[in-house]
């Protein structure tokens, strides 16, 4: 990891806290160090440091002798986001006599900061900093860790072939429908689902829960085309159970795909159908010989990973009422 220092320059006891502390500190846990005058570069210097904070994933600010660039070095990195550890001289935290324009202490504006005083370069201050760094780091490492996971779990996903990808996603959903309480079996002949996805694979599953029928049923597919969405329409109960429904019905569709699905596409081939959001669409169909149903379709696109998949999927089953004890 990269960590931009800003301090005021041409001070000793500035550079040997940096040349001492910081550095070392930051050498224990594995971070970089990017201090603009330490680096050697044959541009303008503006450009330089907004690159280096550009590139940085934290920041350690020295407030000592209060530079006005290094408040702003601290606020544009505070503003993007970045982490960022303050250090000051401990003698900074009051006002002095002998400093009327107040360059020997931290602007009240930052105070309430919980800044790492020193005092000397020393062993005492060093570990402080060293605590400090691993406090601010342990959320970032936990993030690094979790992106370096999910490209690996995506370079897997892609070496499969479409057909495998297609059906590890339909073992997921079957795997995560099940242990929901859900009787997991193939749509029924008629459903029209395999008809209107190229190379699909496919699922559903029914249960009853708390007065009402709950019915899913899940297509994989490569690329979830127009047709695909003209053939989700009322079609009566799609489980593995063929008698007829006798409580209010809720039927979900979960429409996966590997490629990405303009949403244009989705409404236009659903137009009687409201959006919910972004990925979800609802349409109501009343009956005088039938108990209602609540028809659900459920976009997931772009699918990068099985287990991308399968959070998405544990999402929206949470937040319909489809979840475990629903």
């Amino acid at each position: 990891m990269k960590c931009f220092v800003a301090s005021a320059f041409g001070r000793a006891d500035v550079d040997a806290v940096y040349d001492r502390c910081v550095c070392p500190a930051l050498k224990s846990v594995t971070s970089q160090p990017l201090r603009v005058d330490r680096i050697e570069h044959n541009g303008d210097i503006d450009d330089m440091i907004y690159r280096l904070l550009d590139s940085a994933d934290f920041a350690i600010i020295d407030l000592t002798y209060a530079r006005p660039s290094v408040y702003y070095e601290a606020g544009y990195a505070f503003g993007s986001g970045k982490p960022v550890i303050y250090i000051a001289r401990s003698d900074h935290f009051k006002a002095r006599d002998d400093d009327p324009d107040g360059l020997l202490r931290v602007h009240f504006d930052l105070q309430m900061k919980n800044i790492v005083s020193w005092s000397t370069a020393n062993d005492a201050f060093r570990k402080r900093l060293e605590s400090r760094l691993r406090y601010v780091l342990a959320p970032l490492l936990k993030q690094q860790r979790e992106n370096e996971e999910q490209a690996r779990e995506r370079q897997q996903f892609a070496r499969l072939s479409q057909k495998s990808q297609l059906e590890a996603l339909a073992a997921k959903a079957v795997a995560l429908l099940r242990v929901r309480g859900f009787a997991v079996g193939q749509p029924k002949d008629g459903t029209g689902l395999q008809r209107g996805a190229p190379l699909a694979a496919s699922a559903v599953g029914a249960r009853d829960s708390g007065g009402v029928r709950q019915e899913i049923a899940i297509v994989a597919t490569a690329s979830a085309l127009k047709r695909l969405f003209q053939a989700i329409e009322f079609r009566g109960s799609l489980s593995i159970d063929f008698g007829r429904h006798k409580l209010p019905l809720e039927l979900h569709y979960f429409v996966t795909s590997l490629a990405a699905v303009p949403r244009s596409r989705v409404v236009s081939a659903l137009a009687g159908y409201q959006l919910l959001d972004d990925n979800t669409l609802h349409q109501r169909y009343r009956s005088d010989t039938r108990p209602d149903v609540d028809v659900f379709v459920h976009v997931i696109a772009g699918v990068k990973s099985e287990a991308e998949f399968a959070n998405s999927l544990r999402s929206k089953l949470h937040e319909y009422g489809l979840d475990k004890g629903a």
